[in-house]
């Protein structure tokens, strides 16, 4: 679980600087490149404050009975069930749904990730979008991506185990 932590919660802006720039201005690179990253460029994380310890319980149990005086049958069963599991989301400054009589729908976007509209409805990657197109929103569109690890994944499995054995 530590590095866990370390691996993220070490990196944390302000005390950290580090993100991306799509288009550096000529010569920029490497000297100014580095007075570009704001926080809208700039990245977070969010780890669980108080997570819980993750464990994994494993079952197995086999039966062997004699059928005949030289074929055995085997009956098992194999089970785990994982408790508490890291779950990462790289970035959680997601675009929000919005309620409609279908249920909640994401917004429609074109091949280039602009919001679906007269000029930016390109299905081609090939393409170009001839309106002024935009990203949907996000919930925070101030600040870079924000990572996530919180501790409440959970993991099932049941399996059975059959042999015949003939000597």
């Amino acid at each position: 679980m530590a590095y866990q932590y370390i691996a993220s919660a070490t990196k944390q802006f302000p005390f950290v600087k580090s993100g991306s720039v799509n288009s550096l201005p000529q010569g920029s690179f490497p000297a100014g490149a580095y007075s570009l990253i704001t926080p809208k460029t700039a990245g977070s994380n969010n780890t669980e404050q108080y997570p819980h310890r993750s464990y994994v319980m494993q079952w197995n149990l086999n039966v062997q009975r004699e059928l005949a005086s030289k074929l055995t049958l085997m009956v098992g069963y194999v089970g785990s069930r994982g408790v508490h599991e890291p779950f990462r989301v790289d970035d959680g400054d997601i675009v929000l749904p919005t309620m409609s009589p279908a249920g909640w729908l994401f917004p429609k976007v074109d091949v280039f990730g602009s919001a679906w509209g007269p000029g930016c409805d390109v299905t081609d990657p090939n393409g170009a979008e001839t309106g002024t197109c935009n990203p949907p929103p996000k919930i925070n569109e101030d600040f870079g991506s924000i990572g996530r690890l919180h501790y409440e994944g959970n993991s099932y499995y049941h399996a059975s185990n059959w042999q015949f054995k003939k000597r």
